[in-house]
């Protein structure tokens, strides 16, 4: 049995994970996530059209419509639109809530591909899907933890700064009285702050969650559409990806006209730029590549459920940065490990 699907999609993951630290190195987080991704388009496809211009027979195969389109709904699903959502996501609810928001891109991929395809995993390979995304579950969300500290100091911080305002009032008013005689106007100040900061909160939240859960659908329905344009054998990986990118970054660009933003080269010196376009290189380059090559020897629901072990490589790559492996990192990733061999090998 051949498994080389799965060590694409293994590829990819560890493309991603790479990328993700080369861009946190670039310090790009000011720019406009649209713009950075119209970046990485435009230069990876060029790269990509280069590659098949001087070392392949034809650029665009010859193929039916009906697979072009597949691809391009592809590219426009899970770069143009989908990154959209992701970026926005991101903004509200930070990094790791919206990696944890990404686990459920195999479980709908899995129902896209049923709805699609007519079959589906095997039971075990369900229990997989799920396995798998507990494990990276167990990974990000002590970092969300971190941040959900963040926010309660936050709240913290906005009830001792109403009390320090009404004390103030109190002791100008009224010498020596107790805070629990403050007048009506007075009394709003201990929670005016602090419940419109929960109404931001939950409100920006679910705005977020409804972003990222946008985003892991729309990925999920580039997948499938992408396996099925694959299952013409015409196109090769490289090929595939480059009609992707050029559908994801031609929806990106309309956005940004829509949004009146700017073009500019987003880095500032030669430093960054080296982060940025190694970045490039080995996730939207070479990591979409590996993903599509993964489509064509896989089911879409067991490459992406792989590529969501991205994360668990970012820890390792962190651990040789000299950040601490803690245990339930160890144990996590061990988990995530035993759900994609139940997918595999079941």
């Amino acid at each position: 049995m051949s498994y080389l699907g799965e060590m694409a999609a293994t590829l990819a993951a560890i493309s991603y994970a790479s990328s993700s630290n080369l861009y946190s190195l670039s310090s790009l987080q000011k720019c406009s996530p649209f713009l950075l991704n119209c970046m990485k388009g435009l230069i990876s496809g060029t790269v990509m059209f280069l590659l098949l211009t001087f070392f392949a027979d034809q650029v665009f195969p010859s193929d039916t419509l009906r697979n072009y389109l597949l691809l391009i709904l592809s590219g426009v699903f899970g770069i143009g639109i989908g990154d959209s959502f992701y970026f926005k996501a991101l903004n509200l609810l930070g990094a790791r809530q919206t990696i944890l928001l990404e686990t459920l891109a195999p479980p709908f991929t899995g129902l896209i591909s049923y709805f699609y395809y007519g079959t589906t995993l095997s039971l075990i390979g369900w229990i997989g899907v799920f396995v798998t995304g507990y494990g990276v579950y167990m990974v990000v969300n002590k970092e969300c933890d971190d941040d959900q500290n963040k926010q309660d100091v936050l709240v913290v911080q906005t009830y001792q700064n109403d009390i320090e305002q009404a004390t103030q009032l109190s002791n100008q008013s009224n010498e020596g009285s107790d805070i629990q005689n403050f007048s009506p106007l007075q009394k709003p100040l201990l929670t005016t702050n602090s419940e419109q900061f929960f109404k931001y909160c939950s409100k920006e939240q679910a705005w977020g969650l409804l972003n990222g859960i946008a985003f892991t659908f729309c990925q999920s329905l580039g997948m499938v559409f992408s396996h099925s344009a694959a299952g013409s054998s015409q196109f090769t990986s490289l090929q595939s990806s480059l009609v992707r990118m050029i559908a994801g970054l031609l929806s990106v660009i309309i956005i940004m006209i829509i949004q009146r933003e700017k073009f500019y080269w987003p880095c500032e010196d030669k430093q960054k730029t080296y982060f940025f376009l190694s970045g490039i290189a080995v996730g939207p380059f070479f990591g979409i590549w590996c993903q599509q090559t993964s489509l064509l020897y896989t089911r879409p629901e067991i490459a992406q459920t792989i590529i969501a072990t991205s994360p668990l490589f970012g820890l390792v790559i962190s651990w040789f940065r000299g950040e601490q492996m803690k245990a339930r990192y160890v144990i996590g990733s061990f988990v995530s490990i035993v759900g994609v061999s139940m997918i595999i090998w079941f």
